[in-house]
């Protein structure tokens, strides 16, 4: 397997620090909760999915690139 370019190296690292800035920004917004079956009152619900599912995208891809 040839070695990676500067540049591209480069690319998949950024990837790789995205995606855990955006999974450890994900557990650090906190839940609200309503009632007992613990349904999310606030927009946060999405905030959080959403980095979480940006978070594991971006580590899959520069772990796929790095191979």
């Amino acid at each position: 397997m040839k070695p990676l370019s500067r540049a591209f190296a480069r690319l998949v690292l950024l990837f790789f620090a995205l995606g855990i800035f955006f999974l450890a920004v994900n557990e650090l917004i906190p839940y609200r909760t309503l009632g007992d079956r613990y349904r999310v009152m606030d927009t946060a619900y999405w905030i959080k999915n959403t980095l979480r599912i940006t978070g594991i995208v971006l580590l899959v891809n520069g772990g796929i690139q790095w191979v």
